[in-house]
């Protein structure tokens, strides 16, 4: 996959112990057009997720104690509820994976070089959703604008007619008073 400019601005946070895991996947993902933030530390990750918005997650399940990666997708769920979160693990246990669901992930992929085209196809796919839904809350947004202008207009058009009625009519509004 070759760089993308749909995806420049998108943020991906890495968390991982290992780090050459967080080389590979920074500079894959930096190649395909995101800007990886990588961390080996789970407090500097938690940290990173509670200041700043990330359209996906990617965290090692195991880092740096069995299931500890599992703090950070809480995080982000509770942070961060439109950030994809994607557990990478190098175990194949069903209770691996069930723990990470349980979480909070939307993905748990098995580490292994036959796994990166699919890592790189949910990030690509959890990106272009972000972005698609930010777009839309954009879209609504603008809408809300238009139709409140709208509205005002209305009510000032309204206003107007009413006193042009008025005068039709010859009443005076202001010898009432």
């Amino acid at each position: 996959m070759s760089r993308d400019n749909d995806f420049i601005g998108i943020e991906i946070l890495i968390v991982d112990g290992d780090p050459s895991v967080r080389k590979g996947l920074g500079d894959m993902l930096a190649e395909m057009g995101f800007i990886p933030t990588a961390t080996g530390d789970l407090e500097d990750g938690i940290e990173q997720i509670r200041v700043k918005f990330f359209a996906v997650v990617l965290c090692d399940l195991d880092t740096h104690t069995t299931e500890e990666g599992l703090r950070v997708v809480r995080a982000a769920v509770e942070t961060s509820p439109a950030t994809e979160t994607i557990v990478l693990t190098s175990r194949k246990g069903w209770e691996a994976a069930v723990a990470a669901f349980r979480a909070g992930a939307s993905e748990i992929l098995i580490k292994s070089p036959e796994q990166i085209d699919y890592l790189k196809e949910r990030v690509v796919r959890a990106a272009k959703e972000w972005k698609r839904q930010r777009n839309r809350d954009e879209l609504l947004l603008q809408m809300s604008d238009v139709h409140d202008e709208f509205l005002k207009r209305m009510r000032e058009m309204y206003k107007v007619v009413v006193d042009i009625q008025d005068r039709l009519q010859g009443r005076d509004i202001m010898s009432t008073f």
